[in-house]
């Protein structure tokens, strides 16, 4: 073991022990104060060196965290799809929509879900409703639809439209979004399916704007 390229001095005169942990792996302290380092072992990709409490070596696991998954910058397009979703790694997703604008008009962001990867979407079972208010009034107004998912409420090409939605494999999608003017937030459901592929569209026309898809780590 050496620090910067140098032997490290043993105190008194001693010859220490032998000890390799690999390249850029943490050294771990002894099992009591006066004990041995003990090696970490290799460091595997997105894991974390967790302690297992007093006198117990730490191990690595996986950690809670997001991962992006996928980006899409859309200049003019009329939808996007996301396939080859909730693997065994991922059953939980969270879609993040920056700068979100139509190419015309006041069209709505919606959301159908796919049990084929994508060779077809669901335009049936819903139980989506979006409620949104603007910023100088204190009333909620109510859309919903039993088609497709509402995910915004109509938009505008003056003001960028920005959101957080969470979709689950059992065919539930949650989030919020808002604009210059007005923000809501939805609560969808399409129950009984399994969702393997989404896509995501305005009511009418092309969009713009970053949409970027994040697996959510369940398990420690």
């Amino acid at each position: 073991m050496a620090y910067d390229g140098l032997p490290l001095v043993v105190a008194q005169g001693g010859t220490g022990n032998t000890f390799n942990n690999g390249g850029f792996n943490p050294i771990l302290g002894g099992a009591t104060s006066t004990g041995n380092f003990l090696a970490s072992g290799n460091n595997p990709t997105g894991q974390a060196l967790v302690t297992n409490g007093a006198s117990i070596k730490g191990v690595y696991r996986a950690v809670n965290c997001w991962k992006l998954l996928n980006t899409k910058t859309p200049t003019t397009s009329t939808a996007l799809n996301f396939t080859s979703l909730m693997s065994a790694t991922y059953t939980l997703y969270a879609l993040v929509v920056n700068g979100l604008v139509p190419n015309t008009g006041t069209p709505a962001f919606k959301m159908q879900f796919s049990t084929n990867n994508g060779s077809s979407y669901l335009a049936t079972g819903y139980q989506s409703g979006f409620n949104r208010i603007f910023y100088n009034t204190t009333t909620y107004t109510n859309s919903n639809s039993t088609t497709e998912m509402l995910l915004t409420a109509p938009t505008s090409t003056s003001f960028a439209t920005n959101g957080i939605f969470y979709i689950t494999s059992g065919g539930f999608c949650f989030g919020a979004s808002g604009n210059g003017n007005t923000c809501g937030n939805t609560v969808s459901i399409n129950p009984g399916i399994t969702v393997n592929a989404f896509t995501v569209y305005f009511t009418s026309g092309t969009f713009s704007g970053t949409l970027s898809l994040y697996g959510i780590n369940t398990t420690f």
